[in-house]
């Protein structure tokens, strides 16, 4: 279920990101088909980058992916680094406004490991959410904010952290 591909170099090269990123809906793509689900990428994304990734169903959804846990988040924010992921909050802004009714998918896995002297379970799994309900666990959700970033680059200043417990597994 999960393909783990080489990540960038350097953590705020939001250009290598959006590339990997690309590589992972091609495979987020075959996963579903595999399952029996209708799926393909969104063909607007080759004229608008920010249009939903997927067709799902012949729905507009996005996608998620991750493979690295928030290690700090139980201090940082109450969420156990197992569950926990983020979204960006202009993300939501953006996916209220123009796709209320969408569906995001979290596609996630990393072994089990242990950094920052934080020990995490394996997690592997899609989990998923319409845009209301996700709008809805956001607006109570703790707010990272990232040191490194200036939003120049496009690369989103700011973060909700979010438990995938809140949100239906789908695999």
């Amino acid at each position: 279920m999960t393909r783990r591909l080489k990540p960038p170099e350097h953590n705020e090269n939001k250009s290598a990101w959006v590339e990997l990123g690309s590589r992972y809906e091609k495979e987020f793509i075959k996963l579903l088909r595999h399952h029996g689900v209708d799926a393909d990428i969104n063909p607007i994304k080759t004229t608008d980058p920010y249009a939903p990734d997927l067709l799902v169903n012949g729905r507009v959804a996005e996608l998620k992916t991750r493979r690295t846990p928030f290690f700090k988040s139980l201090d940082q924010h109450g969420i156990s680094p197992d569950t926990a992921t983020t979204i960006n909050r202009k993300d939501i802004e953006r996916y209220i406004k123009t796709n209320p009714g969408m569906v995001v998918f979290f596609w996630v896995y990393w072994p089990a490991q242990e950094r920052y002297g934080v020990e995490v379970n394996e997690c592997c799994g899609v989990w998923f959410a319409r845009m209301d309900k996700l709008k809805k666990i956001c607006d109570s959700a703790p707010v990272k904010t990232y040191e490194n970033r200036s939003g120049e680059d496009g690369n989103k200043t700011e973060s909700y952290v979010i438990d995938l417990n809140d949100f239906t597994r789908m695999m």
